[in-house]
């Protein structure tokens, strides 16, 4: 309802511009009232109230009140520069949590450290910046510090953690999964120093072992939320103690611990009854017994996932779909004893299941999905991915709430994507990779009625061509991943209607579609800035063109695979590794580069690189 005349960046380097324009915003801000103006504040980002603070006095003085106020820090950038900036003012800030952290060093988080020390819940994700370092600066200064969420933090270490533990008693939330450098030492110093720990997140920290797991269960007996997927050396013994010692246990995940057996389900459902959600993926031990337990003894339990468990059998899953009426979330992929007579089961039981994943099952056919279409009205996630008997019958029977819809590999027609359009206009994906008989035809009704369709896979659907395509960029234009790998009749042509029509694309995958070449890529680059992840693999006319193309207007691009394209150069990864600074990965298998080669592009250190030939071949 009005507005504040902001300066450009450019203007921000010289003085605040002095005439009407300054005056009436003057006059504005003098009569709007203060709590108003400091509202409309909050829902700046930070390089806007800092262009702000240079219109005026007033001005400034607003936004640092502001500042002053503020809580939670949610802006979508926090640099070290950004935090020199808010820093003065926000002494009562009590959350960090920003949805960015490009930019952001040691040198941000302890100028945070210092400056806001009430100072409470910190959320840093993804970075090799934040190391140790950080840690102890919070450790010190944020004596309030109770929750502390650093996931994929390369440089957090043991040191960091005991650092924590010894000055942050506090700490009720600890999440370091996939710091690697984190054991079994730093986890039993927090157990010992933090009793009342509720939540440990130790996901992927393959040193972590049974010790660790043991001095929790002893000495936090308020935990409420452990994961330790993927911890091998996990074993029946710490978690039988723990279900032991830790009755409230309400979320526990043991996916990928091949130790794990259905003897530890067996105790967990006896100690344990305010189970909410159990995860067992890929614990091959895990029986029906250990369901069985849980189901009688687990009423609450929402969310089961015993996908790859191979010795579950229909037994199991009746029995916890009969026993827990409020399941939502059910993961039983690959898992071949589950037939029919379970999916039945869950239909006539489970009212609420909103996600159900039977991938790779072969015994689920049409007479199961069909039972849970008419059963499951809330159901809103379906994978059904290789199910050799799940055909177009499955999508004339889905309910309208469904959202996301991966029927991959099975023998899925036109007729069954017209069918979904038609009975769900509001699906977001639709994953249908290797089904030969989706063409154009399907596209054309799908694209009429589902105009908030996001991300389509088609990989290897050789119906469809450019005509198809142009026809979803036009009614879908929301759409943000499109996977269509091997579909020869995807041209140059495509990408231009998809460049013109989907500006927000993120995710593309056009390897194999051999008629694509450096001149449309070029073009979507220029249109769709957005891209985070592209494979071009195999595209034979692609070249460093294409690079430079991603390097000019993608600067956030990720995931790059350029393999089989021979016509990519060293200098071409350089330009697009010196402009894309978020690139993780990159594939140049067969496009003829050694480790030599890679040794020139400097600004690869921090890239995973895939497929370069050994030095000297």
């Amino acid at each position: 309802f009005f507005r504040l005349h902001l300066p450009t960046p450019t203007m921000c380097l010289a003085p605040p511009v002095v005439g009407n324009v300054d005056r009436n915003q003057s006059l504005l801000l003098a009569r709007v009232p203060l709590d108003l103006l400091m509202e409309v504040c909050t829902y700046l980002d930070l390089l806007e109230l800092e262009r702000l603070t240079q219109t005026s006095k007033r001005a400034k003085a607003l936004v640092h009140r502001t500042l002053g106020v503020l809580v939670e820090y949610h802006f979508s950038s926090a640099r070290d520069q950004d935090l020199r900036f808010i820093s003065p003012y926000s002494s009562n800030l009590s959350m960090f949590a920003p949805t960015s952290i490009r930019g952001l060093t040691n040198k941000g988080i302890q100028l945070l450290a210092t400056r806001c020390r009430a100072l409470n819940k910190i959320q840093v994700a993804k970075t090799a910046a934040l190391t140790d370092a950080g840690l102890l600066a919070l450790a010190k200064h944020c004596k309030q510090l109770s929750h502390l969420l650093v996931p994929s933090c390369d440089g957090v270490t043991d040191m960091g953690v005991q650092a924590l533990a010894r000055l942050c008693p506090t700490l009720t939330h600890v999440d370091v999964r996939q710091c690697d450098q984190v054991t079994d030492a730093g986890l039993l110093a927090l157990a010992k120093a933090c009793p009342n720990l509720q939540h440990v997140v130790v996901y992927g920290c393959e040193s972590v072992t049974d010790e660790a797991v043991f001095g929790l269960a002893q000495h936090c007996p308020r935990l409420a939320h452990l994961d330790v997927h993927g911890c091998v050396q996990v074993t029946d013994s710490s978690i039988q103690l723990m279900a032991q010692y830790c009755p409230s246990l309400t979320y526990l995940d043991v996916g990928g611990c091949q130790n794990v057996s259905g003897e530890s389900l067996e105790v967990v459902g006896e100690h344990c009854p305010d189970l909410r959600r159990l995860i067992a993926t890929g614990c091959q031990s895990i029986t029906n017994e250990g369901l069985l337990r849980i189901a009688k003894n687990c009423p609450q339990l929402t969310h089961l996932k015993v996908g790859d468990c191979k010795r579950v059998t229909d037994v199991g899953v009746e029995a916890i779909a009969m026993h827990c009426p409020r399941l939502q979330h059910l993961e039983v992929y690959n898992c071949e004893g589950v037939t029919n007579e379970a999916m039945s089961v869950v239909a006539n039981s489970c009212p609420r299941l909103t996600h159900l994943d039977v991938s790779c099952c072969p015994h689920v056919t049409d007479d199961g999905l069909c039972a849970i279409g008419q059963g499951c009205q809330q159901l809103a996630y379906l994978n059904a991915r290789d199910c050799p008997d799940v055909s177009d019958r499955t999508l004339k029977s889905l309910g309208p709430r469904l959202q996301h819809l991966d029927i991959s590999w099975c023998p899925v027609t036109d007729a069954g994507i017209q069918s979904l359009a038609r009975c769900v206009p509001t699906i977001r994906t639709l994953t249908a990779l290797g089904c030969d008989d989706v063409t154009d035809v399907g596209l054309k009704v799908l694209a009429r009625h589902c105009p908030m369709l996001q991300s389509l896979g088609l990989f290897a659907c050789d119906g469809v061509t450019d005509a198809g395509l142009e026809e979803i960029v036009a009614a879908c234009p929301a759409l943000t991943t499109l996977d269509l790998g091997s579909c020869d009749g995807i041209t140059d042509r495509g990408l231009k209607a998809l460049a013109m029509g989907c500006p927000n694309l993120e995710h593309l995958d056009v390897a194999s579609c051999t008629t694509i070449s450096s001149c449309g890529l070029s073009m979507l680059a220029s249109q769709c800035p957005k891209i985070v992840y592209l494979n071009v693999g195999h595209c034979l006319k692609v070249d460093d063109a294409v690079l430079e193309a991603m390097a000019r207007h993608c600067p956030e691009l990720s995931h790059l695979h350029v393999q089989g394209c021979t016509a990519i150069s060293v200098d071409g990864l350089h330009t697009v590794a010196q402009q894309c600074t978020n690139l993780a990965q990159i594939n140049v298998l067969n496009c003829n580069l050694c480790n030599t080669d890679l040794e020139r592009v400097p600004f690869l250190g921090h890239t995973e690189v895939l497929g370069a030939l050994p030095t000297g071949v």
